[in-house]
């Protein structure tokens, strides 16, 4: 079995993730390498340029970017600017939810400052790709280098053709279709049940390959009006090559099945997501806040509304005054410039993450709340991560009053406690073993 994946974002890493736990754990592809793939995720890319997922290799920290003599690299924890007599020449992005300061992306501009050219940089500190933009700033074309800088795939975005150059010898297809299919074809693998998430590339490489068999298509968004026209054709195909659809969330499967025909209905399947949880709450009245700013609002307030509670304020870098007046109360403790191992440590104390503090999400805490089976409780209007967040457990800002309610209720014994994170579970689509693989035992 394969997982045909167009990219590796968090809706495809949960499905990953889900497979993997329930054995099913099919050889999985993406086909937009993003240079930062698992270990056990492969890609066209990889296979055409003999790359390999090099563990010992080392991600590239921003100041390590090579720029011509006597430019200057000025970078803070949001980004980088590569500048050139105090004229910015390019900017570096770094990988979100990822080690800090790591490279992913070097944009360069032109003299008039437009974009033409971005570096993509892989987990193992390369440039692996390149796109190219032309002077209105309109992308034009990607180019994927093997380990020697050696162009191996171009990808026209106008024409949407593709030219490989593999084992001494050009390969010209007319589109992503065709080449998706043509390195399908090489690995030599079963495709006769096939998983994918996405209704267009992936679904027309599937369609078009045509092998008998059964298909599951994971269906992860949301529908507005009816179902799409793509997930329609397949439900109703009358072949050998068959499609079965997974909902993932249960208001859109109801939607779903209201939107169908019933002679199709057997086709569809509830389903959703499996995690794998760091730990057991502990029930503890221990709280953790992460934050990269002072800007926590009303935490003064939070502090002095729940005596009972003792809160976990932690940041990676140095603290303003501000934070550090807190330690005036004995129910907070601070904790500047933690490192991995100290950050740790406070998900495995804790058993409440409050998601409070304004700016941009650290490290990925509130998934990282979620994945330590914390109950996550914050304000609306700076919730950095929804899909691990119940909106039951979201208050505005000027209610934070019912923010501190909530804290109280949560803490107050297991069964509020578990009723908080069962709410939490419900919204970010967990279920059972059993139902997740149920889908796949029905293939007559």
């Amino acid at each position: 079995m394969i997982s045909l994946f167009e990219q590796f974002d968090e809706s495809t890493r949960l499905l990953h993730q889900s497979l993997k736990i329930s054995d099913i754990n099919p050889f999985t592809i993406v086909i937009n390498d993003n240079g930062f793939l698992p270990n056990d995720v492969t890609s066209p890319y990889q296979f055409f340029s003999e790359s390999e997922n090099e563990g010992d290799k080392e991600p590239k920290y921003f100041n390590e970017v090579e720029v011509p003599r006597f430019w200057e690299i000025e970078g803070n924890n949001e980004k980088a600017l590569i500048k050139d007599m105090g004229k910015v020449k390019g900017v570096i992005i770094y990988k979100s939810h990822n080690k800090h300061r790591i490279v992913s992306d070097v944009k360069w501009y032109d003299d008039k400052g437009k974009t033409r050219v971005i570096d993509h940089y892989s987990k193992n500190g390369k440039v692996f790709s390149q796109t190219v933009f032309d002077s209105s700033g309109k992308p034009i074309l990607i180019q994927y280098f093997d380990d020697f800088r050696n162009e191996i795939i171009y990808e026209n975005l106008v024409t949407n053709d593709i030219v490989l150059s593999w084992k001494n010898k050009d390969y010209y297809f007319k589109s992503k279709t065709e080449f998706v299919m043509f390195y399908l074809k090489l690995l030599k693998q079963d495709l006769s049940k096939m998983i994918i998430n996405s209704l267009g590339l992936s679904l027309s490489v599937v369609y078009n390959i045509n092998t008998p068999g059964v298909n599951y298509v994971f269906w992860q968004e949301i529908a507005s009006n009816g179902i799409p026209k793509n997930m329609e054709t397949v439900l109703n195909l009358d072949s050998d090559n068959q499609f079965r659809v997974l909902v993932t969330n249960h208001n859109e499967y109801e939607k779903i099945k209201t939107f169908t025909e019933p002679h199709v209905r057997d086709k569809i399947y509830l389903s959703g997501y499996l995690y794998k949880y760091n730990k057991n709450n502990q029930y503890s009245k221990n709280a953790l806040i992460i934050t990269n700013s002072d800007q926590i609002r009303h935490v003064n307030k939070i502090v002095k509304s729940c005596p009972e509670v003792t809160f976990h304020v932690a940041a990676i870098t140095e603290m303003s005054s501000t934070l550090m007046a807190l330690n005036q109360y004995e129910n907070v403790k601070l904790y500047p410039n933690i490192n991995e191992k100290q950050f740790i440590s406070l998900y495995e104390m804790c058993d409440v993450y409050l998601d409070i503090n304004q700016g941009s999400e650290v490290l990925n805490s509130v998934k990282c709340a979620f994945e330590h089976n914390m109950a996550i409780i914050g304000y609306e209007e700076v919730a950095h991560n929804r899909q691990y967040t119940a909106s039951q457990n979201l208050f505005l800002d000027k209610n934070y009053l019912e923010l501190i309610n909530k804290l109280k209720y949560s803490i107050k014994n297991k069964m509020n406690l578990d009723e908080t994170l069962s709410i939490q579970k419900a919204h970010a689509n967990a279920i059972e073993i059993g139902a997740f693989k149920s889908p796949f035992r029905h293939e007559g």
